[in-house]
């Protein structure tokens, strides 16, 4: 009799020594991002710039993107020339990095997400409007003048910048963003524009039909490739949360934030995506161990983080199958 072992790669569960050696696996669709996302459902990072009913200082705060009106101060905190931050984004590690706002030279700080307390890495010696994480190459990118469209990025050991160059024939950029599959968004006048990372030129989505007024960031959450936009609007004492289609740039109220606070510097705890978890049943004649007729296989997949998009078997090392059902011969 010939020894076969059966062998499961997401679940490892041993069936029987004499059935063909099978391998499963289950696969989530390929245009997903693979590297990284933003925690749906967990709290969004932000900055208190203004609480108009003075009911939380200002600092850092978290929120829950369904409810943004219910807003939680997590560190009083007035840093730089105007005593706000104005960016702030998360490494592929889950390092927090936030930046102040200044006329002259902003301070670029590490936060550490147990305590909220900030230390001071050094000066970017540029202004900083809006910070980001590429999660392609794990580079922190930043917004500088707004009228120059100075896109940099920042050393997050040192703070320091460096120029990549300006966004031709844009000004007053407030909203710099990465989706999950490492494509930068830009916001100005009401618009929302993709950016090409190598030469800075840019392609128009659409208007958001939100004009932003006084400070406004945006933030991915990349599993969904939704973008939120935390936005004070010309004409409106309304600061509030939207979500933003990438696709034809239109913004949709999700909710105001608490006591109609103005909100900067978004920012989402990446995790990695759980992979899906795939497990296996035989169906045939058993005994002491051994399969006296033809056996099926039923394979039973439960999703992570992603959609399955399929799930794959193999026998004896020959080339991977397609999952629907399968039976396997007794063999000897």
């Amino acid at each position: 009799m010939k020894n076969h072992t059966v062998v499961i790669i997401v679940a490892a569960i041993l069936v029987s020594a004499t059935t063909p050696a099978l391998a499963i696996q289950s696969a989530i669709p390929s245009t997903l991002p693979a590297l990284s996302r933003c925690d749906p459902g967990s709290d969004a990072i932000g900055f208190c710039v203004w609480d108009p009913s003075y009911l939380i200082n200002p600092g850092i705060i978290t929120f829950n993107t369904a409810s943004p009106g219910n807003i939680t101060g997590l560190l009083p905190w007035e840093p730089g020339e105007f005593g706000f931050c104005s960016g702030a984004t998360y490494d592929l590690d889950n390092n927090l990095y936030m930046a102040d706002y200044s006329s002259t030279s902003a301070h670029f700080y590490s936060i550490n997400t147990d305590t909220w307390q900030a230390t001071i890495v050094g000066d970017t010696n540029i202004t900083i409007y809006a910070l980001s994480c590429d999660p392609t190459t794990d580079t922190i990118y930043a917004l500088g003048n707004p009228d120059s469209a100075a896109i940099y990025t920042i050393d997050p050991g040192t703070g320091q910048s460096t120029l990549i160059g300006s966004i031709n024939g844009l000004v007053g950029l407030q909203g710099l963003a990465f989706d999950g599959e490492g494509t930068m968004y830009v916001t100005n006048g009401g618009f929302l524009y993709s950016v090409n990372k190598t030469t800075l030129s840019t392609t128009t989505i659409g208007q958001t039909g939100q004009p932003p007024y006084y400070t406004q960031d945006m933030c991915f959450d990349r599993m969904t490739n939704t973008l939120f936009v935390s936005a004070a609007n010309q004409g409106s004492s309304e600061n509030a949360l939207f979500s933003c289609n990438r696709t034809t740039g239109l913004m949709t109220l999700i909710g105001d934030f608490q006591g109609l606070m103005e909100v900067d510097a978004l920012a989402f705890k990446l995790v990695e995506p759980q992979g899906p978890t795939t497990s296996i049943t035989l169906d045939g004649t058993q005994v002491n161990g051994t399969y006296f007729t033809p056996v099926t296989a039923t394979l039973t997949v439960i999703p992570g983080d992603a959609p399955v998009a399929a799930t794959y078997y193999q026998l004896d090392a020959q080339e991977w199958q397609t999952y629907t059902v399968h039976r396997v011969d007794n063999m000897s």
